[in-house]
């Protein structure tokens, strides 16, 4: 099921707008069209263990653009969560799902300053690169499809924006929404360190969706009316929780007076 990058962007705006970014002069490396196929028990299990697999695979194939020397290559082993750490965000662009079995092609952003800091405290010297450029997947990799036994089509799917604490936030909201009932799937579109885009399939309207995940404790607010192409967007927050402020837009504050003068005798 592909998923294009314009929904996924407008889903996570609407979250972004809210929040503080301190990144504006950071720069980034894009690694494009990572293959992934894991096989696990389930399809949950499946996806939790594409995630990480498709970080390491997209930060093997940065390094060998960044490190040309295969014996420089050969001396990096950071560990998973150190290529956690150097990730900003990654999207899907295309996924199936079978009863155990995920397959799935990303594009994984990678923040440019700590991967250079990682190579150079490991004594290995990188060329120069082209930030925010995307990659192109080296070899035909490409996954074989998934058996037959795919899961039935949802009613309706609802695009929906959440806010989360990276990885492990995520998989701590799949397992809560794919346990509430009607929910027939949970799907990752993108995530960053503070907001999934993701894509629910719901045997109902939007009114019974919002009673539905209410009982679970949590509040769907539509962003976006609904028209015959689709439900709208969504946001989705825990009962409680404070929504993002909104954006003021007031212009300058106003000017203040100058001090008085000496008095004049």
């Amino acid at each position: 099921m592909f998923r294009g990058r314009r929904t996924v962007q407008s889903l996570l705006l609407a979250i972004a707008l809210g929040l503080a970014s301190s990144a504006g002069a950071e720069t980034f490396v894009t690694v494009s069209d990572v293959p992934v196929d894991v096989t696990a028990k389930d399809a949950a299990a499946a996806r939790d263990q594409a995630i990480a697999v498709v970080q390491s695979k997209a930060f093997d194939k940065l390094v060998k653009q960044l490190v040309p020397n295969p014996s420089d290559q050969a001396r990096l082993h950071p560990s998973q969560q150190d290529i956690e750490s150097f990730v900003q965000d990654f999207g899907v662009e295309n996924e199936r799902v079978s009863t155990v079995r995920y397959i799935g092609l990303y594009d994984v952003r990678f923040r440019e300053s700590l991967v250079r800091k990682y190579l150079a405290d490991n004594g290995v010297t990188a060329v120069a690169s082209t930030a925010d450029a995307a990659q192109t997947a080296e070899g035909a990799e490409q996954p074989s499809p998934p058996s037959s036994s795919a899961a039935p089509e949802p009613a309706i799917s609802y695009p929906i924006a959440v806010p989360v604490a990276g990885v492990e936030g995520w998989v701590k909201l799949r397992n809560q929404l794919t346990g509430t009932p009607g929910v027939q799937r949970v799907a990752l579109d993108a995530l960053t360190r503070e907001a999934a885009a993701l894509t629910l399939d719901f045997s109902g309207d939007v009114v019974a969706l919002q009673a539905a995940l209410s009982a679970g404790g949590y509040v769907v607010l539509q962003t976006s009316p609904g028209n015959a192409a689709g439900p709208g967007a969504f946001q989705l927050r825990a009962a409680g929780a404070e929504p993002p402020p909104a954006q003021q837009f007031a212009g300058p504050p106003p000017m203040t007076p100058p001090p008085p003068g000496p008095t004049q005798q």
